[in-house]
Formats: structure tokens, sequence, C-alpha cells
């Protein structure tokens, strides 16, 4: 390795992200599933 990275920010991101799709599921469109990724970031 050429330096240390902290992936702490990508990690909380990727969280966010798994924890919105388990609570999308039955949603039957991928829109609003997107629109509600991407209000959990506001």
């Amino acid at each position: 390795f050429e330096g240390r990275y902290h992936t702490s920010l990508l990690e909380g991101i990727n969280t966010k992200i798994k924890s919105n799709k388990r609570r999308a599921f039955g949603f039957s469109n991928f829109e609003f599933f997107k629109i509600r990724v991407i209000t959990a970031f506001m």
C-alpha cells in the first residue's frame, strides 16, 4: 500500500444505501427508491 486511506465515509454511505434497500422491499418504482436514497444524504 502506498498510503493509508480511511474508508469510514464510504462505509457510512454504503450502510445508508443498504438500510434504504431493506426498507424499500416491495416498492414498485425504482425512481421512488432513488429519491429516498438521495434525501437520506441531505
